[in-house]
C-alpha cells in the first residue's frame, strides 16, 4: 500500500512539474516577445506565476491520466510491474508521449493553412530538451532510489528555474523609455494654439470610394457632393493590420500601435500586473488554459490602454473645448476640456445587452452627462419597420435570416442583427452630440459611426456576389441589394444633418480607418464583404482646396494634421505627416511650421486594461463576428 501511495504521489508530482515547466518556458517567451513587461516586477512575477498555475492545473490531469493510465498497464501485465520501476517508466513514457505529441504539433500547426497566430518552435525544442535534461537526471538517481521523488527534484528545479529566467532577461533587447517632452516647450506650444478655429470630424467606418463615388454621381449622397465640390479628397491608407482599434487609435495619436499600446481588439493581465500584453506562443494551448480557467485575465481593450496623448488630450491641454462620440477604445471616458460619450455609450457597442448599470461608471464625462444622454440610446429592437424599410426592399415585416442560421447558435451572424445593431449604435451616438452640440458647439467635435462597416460585412456580397463562395437566392438579392448603397445615403444624411448645427466656418473632415470589398472566403458565414487597405479622406474648410483631388495621404497623418490647423507643432515622436497638398498656399502663410520633441509628459506611459462585467459579452460577440479567437 505504501508503495502504491508512493507511485501515485510521484505521478502526480512529476504531472505537475512537467506542465507546470512548460508554463513557466511560455512565461518567458511572453516577457521576451512583450519587451516593455521587463520594466515592472509585478509584470515579471504575473507573467510567471500565472502561466506556471495555469500549465499545473492542466499536470493534475496530465499525472492523473499517466499514472493510472500506467497503473492500469501494470496491473493489467503483472510481468511488467515486476520488471520495471514504476517512477522511471511514467518518466520514459512521459517524455516519449511529449516528443511524439510536440512533433505532431509542429507539424501541423506549422502548415500555411494553420489557424495559428505565432507557433513557438524554438520554446517547443527548449521545452523537450531540458525535459530530457531533467529526466535524465532523475532516472540516474532513481536507480537507487524508490521513494518520494520530490526532494531530489527541488534543486535541479530551481537551477532551471534560475538558468531560464537568466536566459530569457539578458536574451531579451530591454525597450528604452520614450522620451519624455520637456514640460516648458509643451506649454509654450500648447498656449500659441490659434484662436476661433472649429473642427468636426467624422469617422465613418469601412467608407470605401468605390461606393461614395457611383453614388454622388446618381445624386443620392448630395452632402458628399457638396463636400467634394468645396474640399479635397483622397486615399486614406490605413495600417498593415486592418484592425479597427489600432487604426482609429493611430488616426487619434499620429502614432503606430507599437507606440500608443492599443494592438489588438483586446489583450491579456493578469492579476496583480500592471500592464497587458498581446504577444503570446499560440498552438500549444496558452489561449484554451486562459479562456476557461482565468477568462478575467483577457480582456477587451479600453481607453487605459493607450499610453500616449490624443488630439482630444492634447487639445484639452491646449485649452480648446473638445466633444467626443463613440470613438474606439474611449471607455472609461478620458477627462477631457468638454465632454466625452465612450465607445461603450450603448452598454457597449458589440453587444448593447451586456450589463447596464454596471457600465455606468466611466461612460461620459463629465459623469454627470449620463443621466441626460442615456433617453438617446437605443438598442437593435428599437428599430421599427419604417426605419428598416429604408434599406431593405419589400416587405420587411417578417424579417430575415439566412438558411441554417436559426440551428448556428450566433445571432450575430444575421445580417439584419448587424443592420440594426449598427443602425441604432449610430443613432444614440449622433443624436446625444447633436443634443450637445446645441448647447454649445466645441473648438473640437468628432462622433465615430461603426455601423457602415458592419452593414458592408454581412450585405456586401447581395450587392456585389462575384467572389462569394456560396449561390445565393435570387429573391434574397432582390431584397438586399441595395442595403450598402442605401447605408452610405444614410449616413450621408447625418453628415448633413451635423452640419447644420455646427457653424459655417467649421472644418469638416470624413475618414475612413480602411476600405471594402468583396470576399472569397468568409471567416464568419454570411459574410461577404472584408476589409481593404485604403479608405478615404476628405476636408473641407477655410484655406483647404475645392475639388481638389490630393495625393494619398496615411491613417497616421490625420493628428498632425489638425494641430497645424490649430497652429500647433508636430511633435517629432508622431509618425504621421502634415497633410500640406490639401491647403492653398495663402493658408500655409497664416501656420507657423515649428516642431517640439514630444507632447508626451508620462502621464499615460503604461498601457493597461480596464475591467467591467461586460468584458464576456463583448468578447462573446468579438468572437462570434471573427474578430477575435
Amino acid at each position: 500500500m505504501k508503495k502504491t501511495f508512493i507511485d501515485i504521489s510521484n505521478g502526480l508530482f512529476l504531472g505537475i512539474l512537467s506542465s507546470a515547466w512548460l508554463g513557466y518556458l511560455i512565461g518567458l517567451r511572453l516577457l521576451n516577445w512583450n519587451p516593455p513587461l521587463w520594466n515592472n516586477f509585478s509584470n515579471i512575477f504575473g507573467a510567471l506565476f500565472f502561466t506556471a498555475l495555469l500549465y499545473s492545473i492542466l499536470g493534475i490531469l496530465v499525472g492523473i491520466f499517466f499514472t493510472f493510465g500506467l497503473k492500469a498497464v501494470f496491473l493489467i501485465i503483472p510481468p511488467i510491474r515486476k520488471k520495471l520501476n514504476f517512477t522511471r517508466s511514467w518518466i520514459r513514457t512521459y517524455a516519449v508521449v511529449m516528443i511524439v505529441l510536440f512533433t505532431y504539433l509542429t507539424i501541423t500547426r506549422t502548415r500555411p493553412d494553420a489557424h495559428v497566430l505565432i507557433y513557438d518552435t524554438h520554446l517547443v525544442i527548449a521545452y523537450i530538451a531540458t525535459l530530457l535534461i531533467f529526466y535524465g537526471f532523475l532516472l540516474r538517481r532513481l536507480k537507487n532510489f524508490s521513494g518520494s521523488i520530490v526532494k531530489i527534484s527541488l534543486l535541479p528545479a530551481l537551477i532551471f528555474l534560475l538558468f531560464g529566467f537568466a536566459a530569457s532577461y539578458f536574451g531579451t533587447p530591454k525597450p528604452s523609455s520614450a522620451a519624455l517632452g520637456n514640460p516648458q516647450e509643451i506649454a509654450d506650444a500648447l498656449s500659441a494654439a490659434a484662436p476661433d478655429v472649429k473642427v468636426a470630424v467624422f469617422g465613418v467606418d469601412g467608407a470605401e470610394w468605390s461606393v461614395i463615388d457611383p453614388l454622388v454621381e446618381q445624386g443620392k449622397m448630395p452632402v458628399m457632393q457638396k463636400l467634394l465640390e468645396e474640399g479635397s479628397r483622397a486615399r486614406f491608407e490605413s495600417l498593415n493590420t486592418l484592425k479597427s482599434p489600432l487604426i482609429w487609435a493611430s488616426m487619434a495619436t499620429g502614432k503606430t500601435p507599437e507606440k500608443h499600446g492599443i494592438l489588438d481588439f483586446g489583450s491579456f493581465q493578469f492579476p496583480v500586473m500592471k500592464s497587458s500584453f498581446i504577444n503570446y506562443p499560440d498552438g500549444i494551448g496558452f489561449y484554451r488554459l486562459v479562456s476557461r480557467l482565468m477568462p478575467m485575465a483577457d480582456m477587451p481593450v479600453t481607453s487605459t490602454t493607450r499610453k500616449v496623448e490624443s488630439i482630444w488630450d492634447l487639445l484639452s491641454l491646449a485649452g480648446k473645448t473638445v466633444g467626443v462620440a463613440g470613438w474606439w477604445a474611449t471607455w472609461p471616458a478620458d477627462p477631457v476640456e468638454g465632454w466625452m460619450i465612450s465607445d461603450r455609450f450603448t452598454y457597449t457597442l458589440f453587444n448593447p445587452r451586456a450589463s447596464a448599470q454596471t457600465l455606468k461608471k466611466g461612460q461620459t464625462h463629465p459623469p454627470e452627462l449620463l443621466p441626460e444622454i442615456e433617453g438617446f440610446v437605443r438598442l437593435p429592437d428599437d428599430m421599427a419597420p419604417g426605419e428598416l424599410s429604408r434599406f431593405v426592399k419589400g416587405d420587411v415585416s417578417t424579417g430575415f435570416a439566412p438558411e441554417g442560421w436559426q440551428s448556428s447558435g450566433h445571432e450575430e451572424w444575421n445580417p439584419l442583427y448587424q443592420l440594426k445593431l449598427g443602425y441604432t449604435a449610430g443613432e444614440s451616438f449622433f443624436n446625444a452630440s447633436m443634443n450637445l452640440i446645441d448647447r454649445e458647439q466645441p473648438d473640437f467635435f468628432t462622433v465615430y459611426l461603426e455601423g457602415n462597416d458592419m452593414v458592408s460585412h454581412f450585405f456586401w456580397q447581395y450587392m456585389d456576389d462575384s467572389l462569394y463562395p456560396e449561390p445565393l437566392a435570387e429573391e434574397e438579392i432582390a431584397k438586399f441589394d441595395e442595403v450598402v448603397p442605401r447605408y452610405y445615403t444614410y449616413w450621408d444624411s447625418l453628415v448633413g444633418a451635423a452640419l447644420e448645427h455646427l457653424s459655417e466656418d467649421t472644418y469638416v473632415f470624413i475618414v475612413s480607418d480602411h476600405g471594402f470589398g468583396p470576399v472569397s472566403d468568409p471567416v464568419i458565414p454570411y459574410r461577404g464583404g472584408d476589409h481593404l487597405p485604403y479608405g478615404a479622406f476628405l476636408a473641407k474648410g477655410p484655406g483647404i482646396k475645392p475639388g481638389y483631388f490630393a495625393a494619398d495621404a496615411s491613417v497616421l497623418d490625420l493628428t498632425p494634421t489638425l494641430l497645424y490647423l490649430y497652429n500647433l507643432p508636430l511633435a517629432d515622436d508622431m509618425d504621421g505627416k502634415i497633410i500640406f497638398d490639401i491647403f492653398t498656399d495663402d493658408f500655409k502663410l497664416t501656420r507657423e511650421l515649428e516642431n517640439i520633441a514630444s507632447y508626451e509628459t508620462g502621464r499615460r506611459t503604461n498601457s493597461s486594461l480596464t475591467s467591467s462585467s461586460a468584458d464576456e459579452d463583448i468578447k462573446k460577440q468579438l468572437r462570434s463576428l471573427g474578430y477575435a479567437k
